[in-house]
């Protein structure tokens, strides 16, 4: 037989009366039932002021998950699943009680308490938080803890989420108790690091607490904490003062809280396989272009010269005023030799290999983030101009490294005139003319604004996981929906028609007229919910200023602080 309860009490409830627990009338060690009985009977339910949750006893799981359908439609956080015979355990988890969440069948729904272990001072902080080894524990004869182990494994690092109040709070309560790694090093029986250091680190007894929001557990191996595993995405949800090093999370706890996260996963295996199926055969369509592309008999050769040379294009060009589409481009590659691939991974020899293009793209930034140079379009153009391979000069850097900079920079004159290049008539007077104003390659008319700059990899992929759904009604201004559609689409949303293909629900505003839109979307989404037994996905509400915070901050709020 389980037991299990749902909130019904408004959302705008405040809590103004604590009960005490006195130790010598306390009934922790009685089962539920009878702690509930005596709740019932010293209780009297009074309006504003003490309500009794309701409550209900069942055998059966279809009664669970009618309430779980409950509370998606109250928009309810869920409900927990208590045994009748339980007792209440204090500060340890009890298998007796079961919270079920949606996010349970999505993601790591749970928030995690840690304390700050370490930091790196910047413009903004960055936290290296722990979570405590329990291994040296000691606990009595009734089980109780009677010494903490004071051992803390390295955990994850925190930036975001903080607000000026929460860093000043921070740096307040722990001023004075920082060591710098270089001159001391933690005591191993206290903290320990792996390959991801602090500059400075603090003794976690001395520390404070914070509540740690994850979108998801990293389940990979990881040499870079001590734990060997890390969360996703984690911001910092509040700071916890009523939280110490003896009641953070532990190690244990986090891994408890890992399997909840790995179960849920197996229900979306089949979908993952499909996903992955399809990049299979779309890698192998791919393969199959870069072989035709590539072959000599399909397209006309006006020079070898690029013959020796592998190129992988990542955007339209931008050539004397004129956008040349990308299959163009290529077109004018391969009539001099060149070879074109995809993908990075498929480059044999990276010294000839070469990356260019006249956007900042996403791709751009990813593959400057893991070293490789990355060319202007202009240098194609002025090798075919001078039917040569031309050294590469400042004006044909897009993102390159320091090293490759100061090389092209010894190849330019004080006025930025390349000493190696070819002028026609044309070129060499403008430069007699104007030799300030000629820029660094001669008879290229190059305009910047003519180049497009992409969002940069953060903000393009801010929603880029999200299908949004939004809620407005006529009263609403036509200026209010755009905006809040071209926002989201701006940073990588995607816009639907239909609550049941979407897995955000976002609200234009507050109105009357909206909240009734609101509330038949909660009931299709319970409806959907019902439908399908495994692998549901929590559909949030959530009001516009969720979206208008997200971007501001540069990462995704918390929804909870945004429900509707």
């Amino acid at each position: 037989m389980r037991y299990f309860e749902y909130p019904r009490c408004p959302q705008d409830a405040q809590i103004i009366l604590l009960l005490i627990l006195s130790l010598i009338l306390s009934k922790t060690k009685r089962s539920l039932l009878k702690r509930k009985k005596v709740l019932d009977q010293i209780l009297i339910p009074t309006e504003g002021h003490v309500e009794i949750i309701q409550k209900k006893i069942t055998k059966s799981a279809e009664d669970i998950q009618t309430v779980l359908r409950r509370c998606i439609e109250s928009g309810s956080e869920g409900l927990v699943v208590k045994g009748t015979r339980s007792v209440y355990t204090v500060n340890r988890r009890s298998e007796q009680w079961i919270k079920i969440k949606p996010e349970y069948l999505q993601e790591f729904g749970d928030n995690l308490d840690l304390v700050v272990i370490g930091r790196e001072k910047g413009l903004k902080d960055v936290y290296h938080c722990g979570l405590r080894s329990t291994a040296g524990d000691t606990y009595d004869e009734n089980g109780d803890i009677v010494a903490h182990d004071t051992k803390f494994l390295s955990f994850c690092s925190i930036a975001n989420g903080f607000d000026k109040e929460m860093r000043m709070k921070i740096d307040e309560d722990t001023r004075g108790k920082w060591h710098n790694m270089k001159k001391e090093l933690p005591p191993p029986h206290l903290i320990q690091f792996k390959s991801k250091k602090p500059v400075e680190w603090i003794d976690p007894t001395e520390s404070i607490v914070l509540e740690v929001k994850a979108r998801s557990v990293d389940r990979r191996f990881s040499n870079k904490y001590a734990v060997d595993t890390t969360l996703l995405n984690a911001v910092c949800r509040k700071l916890r003062p009523d939280k110490d090093w003896k009641t953070a999370a532990t190690v244990d706890s986090y891994l408890e809280q890992k399997r909840n996260a790995r179960n849920s996963d197996r229900t979306q295996t089949l979908m993952i396989e499909k996903k992955r199926k399809k990049l299979i055969l779309k890698r192998q369509r791919e393969t199959q272009d870069e072989v035709e592309w590539n072959d000599p008999n399909t397209i006309g050769t006006q020079s070898s010269l690029f013959q020796d040379f592998l190129f992988m294009i990542l955007s339209d060009v931008y050539y004397q005023g004129r956008r040349v589409p990308q299959e163009e481009f290529r077109e004018l590659l391969r009539s001099h030799g060149a070879r074109i691939i995809e993908s990075e991974n498929l480059a044999d020899d990276l010294k000839t290999f070469r990356i260019v293009t006249s956007k900042n793209t996403v791709q751009v930034v990813a593959l400057r983030g893991s070293g490789y140079d990355i060319l202007r379009t202009s240098w194609i153009y002025d090798c075919i101009r001078m039917k040569r391979i031309v050294k590469i000069a400042p004006s044909h850097l897009f993102s390159c490294s320091e090293t490759m900079v100061q090389a092209a920079a010894r190849r330019v004159d004080v006025l930025g005139h390349v000493y190696e290049d070819d002028y026609d008539e044309s070129s060499l007077e403008q430069l007699l003319t104007n030799p300030k104003n000629v820029g660094y390659v001669s008879g290229l008319s190059y305009d910047s604004s003519d180049i497009e700059l992409e969002q940069t990899l953060q903000s393009a992929l801010l929603f880029g996981d999200l299908t949004v759904y939004i809620v407005h009604s006529d009263d609403d201004s036509d200026y209010d929906f755009r905006y809040l559609k071209m926002m989201l689409e701006g940073f990588g949303a995607t816009i639907t028609n239909s609550s049941s293909d979407c897995n955000l629900v976002v609200t234009v505003s507050g109105s009357n007229d909206v909240m009734k839109k609101v509330n038949k979307v909660r009931e299709e989404l319970a409806k959907q919910a019902a439908a399908i037994d495994v692998g549901y996905q929590t559909v949030r509400l959530v009001s516009s200023s969720w979206v208008i915070d997200s971007v501001q901050n540069g990462y995704k709020m918390d929804e909870q602080d945004y429900y509707v």
